[in-house]
């Protein structure tokens, strides 16, 4: 028998006791889903403001349809730009969900709206 076999812990009470590793684990894998969604309302929910935007801009620009389009897709490119960015910028991720996926429904109403008149 060792000298150090009795004063070593027992793994029930190493389990028992949280760990400088497992606060670490908790807190990267908070912050990784955290990022996730972030990432996925840029991208999903970025993308459908920038198609209700691509889509309600020429209803409301008053010049020839094709130029409206046209127009309405080169800025898109800068829309979706700054979706992306602004997920990123904003502090909480419930407040982008619910200002992107806001925004999105307000658009699609103004765009069924417009339609039904022109």
């Amino acid at each position: 028998m060792s000298a150090h076999q009795g004063s070593l812990p027992s793994t029930a009470s190493l389990c028992a006791q949280p760990t400088k590793n497992s606060y670490f684990i908790r807190f990267n894998l908070r912050y990784r889903l955290t990022v996730f969604s972030r990432f996925a309302a840029a991208i999903l929910a970025g993308y459908l403001v920038t198609a209700c935007f691509t889509g309600l801009m020429p209803l409301l620009l008053p010049m020839k349809k094709t130029d409206a389009v046209l127009l309405s897709l080169s800025l898109s490119v800068f829309i979706y730009a700054l979706a992306f960015i602004w997920c990123f910028y904003v502090r909480s991720v419930k407040r982008v969900w619910a200002v992107l996926s806001g925004l999105s429904a307000v658009m699609i109403g103004c765009i069924l709206l417009l339609r039904e008149t022109l």
